[in-house]
C-alpha cells in the first residue's frame, strides 16, 4: 500500500524535530522500515507514476537488415549491435517467425556414421 506524501512528510518532520524513528513508526501506523526507507531517500526523490513500463521497442525492420547481412550472428552479438537485451532479441525473432538456422551439412556430418 502507497502511503500519502502527506504523511511521509509528516513523519519525516517529527524524526527531524528530534523524534526517535521507532516512535515515529508507532505514532503514524508505519513500518519502522517505512521510516528508515523514506530517510534514506534524496529529499527531491519522485515516487513513480503506476501503470504498465514499456520496454525499449527494437526496430523490427533494421533486425530483419543486420540478419539479411549478418546471418552468423548469435542472438547475444544482435542484441550487442542494437543495444538492447538478448531476451528483446530473442522475443523479437520470434515475433518475426524466425527461427534458427538450422545447417544441414552440419547436421549430416554429425550422423553416427559419417563421423570421421
Amino acid at each position: 500500500m502507497a502511503y500519502s506524501e502527506d504523511l511521509k512528510q509528516r513523519v519525516l518532520s517529527f524524526v527531524a524535530a528530534g523524534g526517535s524513528k521507532k516512535e515515529a513508526a508507532r505514532l503514524f501506523a508505519v513500518a519502522r522500515s517505512t521510516v528508515f526507507v523514506w530517510l534514506g531517500q534524496p529529499p527531491d526523490h519522485q515516487r513513480r507514476k503506476p501503470g504498465p513500463r514499456t520496454g525499449h521497442k527494437i526496430d523490427r525492420a533494421k533486425l530483419a537488415q543486420l540478419i539479411e547481412a549478418q546471418p552468423d550472428l548469435l542472438q547475444r552479438e544482435m542484441a550487442q549491435l542494437m543495444g538492447v537485451s538478448r531476451n528483446g532479441i530473442s522475443r523479437a525473432l520470434m515475433a518475426m517467425k524466425v527461427t534458427r538456422k538450422k545447417n544441414t551439412a552440419l547436421r549430416a556430418s554429425l550422423q553416427p556414421g559419417n563421423r570421421p
